[in-house]
């Protein structure tokens, strides 16, 4: 890698590619965001990527986007897979309730078991994720959509409770109802998540 010369712009050297930034990552030299044309003009950027300053906006959304995806939370790779459980788990009540068929009963108490485990899963994660500070990139209203999660996760304790029964009662009609009222709260916070809370840098996904 080139070291860095000199910075027209804070924290990077333009002289012929950026090597390294103020965030301490480095580019490689022949790298789509800083060619060079050869060897005995590397000190000039290819004019269609990094000919000008203003070009350096796009390396710096790189580089920020770069940074932060490192560090995101690791806990949001869990969150989808009891959500999609206790999804499930309606519709195979829904399925019970139209067929009277025990698999489906027993289907939607493996559903919520599995979900309710991954939650349990995903609450260390999260504790773990503040810890470290990776929840630093979210912003706004967060406590919504952490208050919103618990609901789900004791709404879904209790409908495993129901699903215990024997037979017809294990489903219908309070366990279909926990389901649903559960999977309503799943969509409101999937909404919370993506029209309150703000991520630091845009170019991360959530």
């Amino acid at each position: 890698m080139l070291k860095p010369k000199s910075s027209p712009v804070a924290g990077f050297s333009l002289n012929g590619c950026v090597s390294r930034s103020s965030f301490g990552y480095e580019i490689p030299r022949e790298s789509a965001l800083c060619r060079v044309r050869n060897k005995a003009d590397r000190r000039k950027l290819d004019s269609n990527l990094c000919g000008n300053i203003g070009d350096t906006a796009m390396v710096v959304r790189y580089l920020q986007v770069t940074r932060h995806a490192s560090y995101r939370p690791f806990h949001t790779l869990l969150v989808p897979i009891p959500m999609v459980c206790f999804v499930g788990a309606l519709a195979t009540d829904v399925a019970y309730w139209k067929s009277a068929e025990m698999m489906w009963a027993d289907a939607s108490a493996w559903l919520l078991a599995v979900g309710l485990l991954f939650g349990l899963v995903a609450i260390v994660a999260a504790a773990v994720d503040a810890f470290a500070g990776r929840l630093s990139s979210m912003q706004g209203r967060i406590w919504p959509y952490v208050i919103c999660n618990a609901l789900i996760l004791v709404l879904s304790f209790f409908n495993a409770l129901v699903h215990s029964r024997d037979a017809w009662t294990s489903v219908v009609p309070m366990g279909l109802i926990l389901s649903i009222v559960t999977v309503v709260f799943i969509l409101f916070s999937g909404w919370i998540r993506w029209a309150l809370i703000d991520y630091e840098n845009p170019g991360v996904e959530p």
